[in-house]
C-alpha cells in the first residue's frame, strides 16, 4: 500500500474551504452595503422571518382628539344660483360634525324627500360592511416562494500523470427550493438537489472502461416552521444546521454535514446537505439571544471511496495492476463491473460501517448570543461525532496487509475478532466567538476548545509506517476574520486559523500528520469579489498553509441575461514535491498538486 493512497484523508483541508468560499458568494449576488450612519456588528446567520412581517404590519390606528371651534350663529345663505335637489330637500349642516371631517348635506332620494344627515361614523361602518361583502373580504394572503437553480460545469485537467486519474468530468445541479406560509405563526419548507455527475480517465484502462457516470438526489430541506410565541420559533424537518459566524474555516460548525464528492471543484449549490433536525430560537430579551440544535440520527459527510481523484482511498495503476494480477480477475472485472459500479460498493461498504439510526448517534448544541452596541459575543457548546470514518487495524491486520501469502500470518488474521472496524469517534466543543464593526471593517474572532478530537498519524519509513493510524487529542483552535463591508459593489473576506493539539500521539515513533513540529497547524483562507452594476463578476479564492500549501481558485462571470449566467474559472494546487521517505510532515498540495484544472459553465435561476 503507497503511502499516497494512506494519507489521502486529507480531502476536506482545501474542499470545505474552497466549497464554503464558493457558497459564501453565491449566497449574496453583491457585497453588502455599510451602514454609514451607524455602526452595527456583524450578525449572525440566524434567519428570523417572522420579525420582517411584524415590522411591515401596518400600526393600528388611534383617534385623537380635535378642538372644535364655536361655529357663527348665523349660518351663511345659500346662493341663488346653487340648484336644490329633486325634492327640495333641506341641507343640515352640523358644524360639530364637520369639524370631525363629515358633512349633513341632503341627498336625492328616489322614494320620498326626507332629510338625510351624513355621520362619520356611520359612513365608516357602511364602507367596513361593504368591504367585507366583496372580493377584498377574502382571508390575508401570504408570500409562498419557489426557485430553482440550474448550475452545470465541465472541467478539464491541465496535468496528467497516472493513467487513473480523471482527465475530464462534468457536473449539473439542479437545485429546487420552495417555501409555502400558511399563517403569521407557520411556513413550510421543501427543497431536494439532483446532481448528475459524469467524469473519464485519459484512456481506458485494462480492467475498466473510462467513463464513470453518478446520479443521486438528496433533500436539502423539509421543515416545518413554527412561532410558539412572541420570541420563541421552532423548526422540525430536514434543515441545514450550521453554527459560528465564520464563513470559510469555523471550529464551531461541528453539526454541519457537506457533500465533498468533487473535492476543491465541488460548486456551491452542491456542497451543503440538509438532515433530520430540530432548531429552537429564544429571545428572552432584546440584548440576549438563544439557539439549540438537536440532530437525533447521525449522517458522516458524502464523500468518494476509491474511483475519484478526491477519494478518501484514490487508485494509482500500479497497485490496481499488482491486486488484480494475484488475483486474477482483470477480465472479469472489465466485462462485469464499471467504475461506477466499483465505487457504489465501496461507499455501500463504507456505510455499512456507520453508527446505527439510533438514539445512541445523537449530536446536539446550544448557543447564546449577547449584542449591543459594542458588538456581539456567542458561546456555544456541543458534542457531535467525527463526520469522516475512522480506521482501526489489529496488529493481525497489520500484519496480513504487509504479507498476506505466509499461511501462519492468514491463518492469524482469519482467527482475529473484528481485525479491521470503523468508527465515527464522539468529541465534545466549547467555543467563544464575537464580532464589531470598525467600518469599513467587520472584525470577529473565535476560540475554541475541543475535546478528544481523532486525528491521523504517520510514522517514518516503509510500511507500516506509511499507514494512517487514528489516536485521539485535545485539540485548540484560534481564528480571526476581517470582512470588507463598505459599498455594493466589492466584498471581502479573510480569515487567519492555527491549530495546536495538546499532546503527541501515544505511539512514540508516529506524528501527527498535515502538522508543523508534529503540533500546530496554520493557515489563511481568503474570498474576493467584485460585481460592477453592468453584469461582470470577478472572484478569488485562496488557502494557504503549513506545508506549505497553496490553493487559487480564479472565477469569472457574466450575467448574459437576469436570469442566466456564464463562467470560467481554474482550480489550481501547489505544493512541494513528495519526500522520498514517508514522514508525518506532508503537505495538502503535495497530495493534490496533478488535479489542477480549468472549468467553464452556467448557472440559470429560475
Amino acid at each position: 500500500m503507497s503511502w499516497a493512497r494512506a494519507v489521502v484523508i486529507c480531502l476536506c483541508a482545501c474542499a470545505l474551504v474552497l466549497a464554503a468560499h464558493d457558497s459564501a458568494q453565491a449566497r449574496r449576488t453583491k457585497p453588502r452595503k455599510a451602514d454609514a450612519t451607524q455602526t452595527r456588528p456583524r450578525k449572525e446567520r440566524v434567519r428570523k422571518p417572522w420579525v420582517e412581517r411584524e415590522q411591515t404590519l401596518p400600526a393600528p390606528e388611534t383617534e385623537t382628539e380635535t378642538e372644535v371651534e364655536e361655529p357663527e350663529p348665523e349660518a351663511p345663505e345659500e346662493p341663488a344660483s346653487q340648484p336644490r335637489s329633486r325634492g327640495d330637500s333641506e341641507v343640515i349642516e352640523d358644524p360639530e360634525l364637520a369639524a370631525r371631517g363629515g358633512t349633513a348635506t341632503a341627498t336625492p332620494d328616489s322614494e320620498s324627500d326626507g332629510e338625510q344627515i351624513e355621520d362619520p361614523e356611520l359612513a365608516g361602518a357602511g364602507r367596513a360592511r361593504s368591504s367585507q361583502s366583496g372580493p377584498a373580504a377574502a382571508a390575508p394572503a401570504f408570500p409562498s416562494d419557489a426557485r430553482l437553480v440550474l448550475h452545470s460545469r465541465f472541467g478539464v485537467d491541465l496535468r496528467r500523470g497516472d493513467p487513473r486519474e480523471e482527465a475530464m468530468e462534468g457536473t449539473t445541479v439542479a437545485t429546487l427550493e420552495a417555501t409555502v406560509r400558511r399563517s403569521e405563526s407557520m411556513r413550510f419548507a421543501l427543497g431536494v438537489r439532483v446532481r448528475h455527475h459524469v467524469s473519464t480517465l485519459n484512456r481506458s484502462v485494462a480492467d475498466a472502461a473510462a467513463e464513470r457516470l453518478e446520479l443521486d438526489a438528496i433533500p436539502t430541506a423539509g421543515y416545518i416552521e413554527l412561532k410558539l410565541a412572541e420570541g420563541t420559533h421552532l423548526q422540525l424537518g430536514y434543515q441545514q444546521v450550521q453554527l459560528g459566524r465564520f464563513d470559510l474555516v469555523s471550529a464551531s460548525d461541528v453539526l454541519s454535514i457537506f457533500d465533498v464528492r468533487n473535492g476543491p471543484a465541488t460548486m456551491p449549490e452542491a456542497f451543503e446537505v440538509g438532515q433530520l433536525a430540530a432548531r429552537l430560537d429564544y429571545d428572552p430579551l432584546s440584548w440576549l439571544s438563544f439557539r439549540a440544535l438537536y440532530v437525533p440520527f447521525f449522517t458522516p459527510f458524502i464523500m468518494s471511496v476509491a474511483e475519484s481523484d478526491y477519494g478518501l482511498v484514490p487508485q494509482r495503476q500500479r497497485d490496481v495492476d499488482s491486486e488484480l494480477s494475484m488475483l486474477g480477475v482483470t477480465r472479469w472485472l472489465s466485462q462485469n463491473l464499471s467504475r461506477a459500479d466499483r465505487e457504489r460498493f465501496a461507499q455501500t461498504g463504507l456505510a455499512a460501517f456507520a453508527p446505527e439510526p439510533s438514539l445512541r448517534s445523537q449530536q446536539a448544541a446550544l448557543r447564546a448570543t449577547a449584542h449591543g452596541t459594542l458588538g456581539e459575543l456567542s458561546l456555544t457548546a456541543a458534542t457531535a461525532l467525527e463526520k469522516l470514518p475512522v480506521m482501526y487495524f489489529s496488529r493481525e491486520a497489520i500484519a496480513y496487509l504487509q504479507d498476506q501469502t505466509t499461511p501462519e500470518v492468514a491463518e492469524a488474521f482469519e482467527m482475529a475478532e473484528r481485525p479491521i472496524r470503523v468508527q465515527y469517534n464522539r468529541f465534545a466543543l466549547l467555543s467563544i466567538d464575537g464580532a464589531v464593526d470598525v467600518p469599513p471593517l467587520s472584525i470577529g474572532f473565535e476560540a475554541a476548545y475541543m475535546f478528544n478530537r481523532t486525528l491521523f498519524t504517520l510514522g517514518h519509513g516503509a510500511y507500516p509506517g506509511t499507514l494512517p493510524l487514528p489516536d485521539t487529542s485535545d485539540v485548540v483552535q484560534l481564528g480571526l476574520r476581517a470582512e470588507y463591508v463598505a459599498g455594493t459593489e466589492l466584498g471581502m473576506t479573510a480569515e487567519l486559523f492555527g491549530v495546536y493539539t495538546m499532546r503527541t500521539p501515544q505511539d512514540a515513533s508516529r506524528g501527527w500528520m498535515f502538522f508543523e513540529a508534529e503540533r500546530y497547524l496554520l493557515g489563511l483562507a481568503a474570498a474576493g469579489a467584485w460585481a460592477p452594476d453592468f453584469g461582470l463578476k470577478l472572484e478569488l479564492g485562496l488557502l494557504v498553509m503549513t506545508g506549505p500549501s497553496l490553493v487559487l481558485a480564479p472565477r469569472v462571470g457574466y450575467m448574459l441575461l437576469d436570469q442566466l449566467e456564464v463562467e470560467i474559472g481554474a482550480i489550481l494546487i501547489e505544493g512541494p514535491p513528495p519526500p522520498l521517505v514517508v514522514t508525518p510532515r506532508v503537505a495538502v498540495g503535495t497530495l493534490y498538486d496533478t488535479v489542477d484544472q480549468v472549468f467553464a459553465g452556467f448557472i440559470l435561476s429560475i
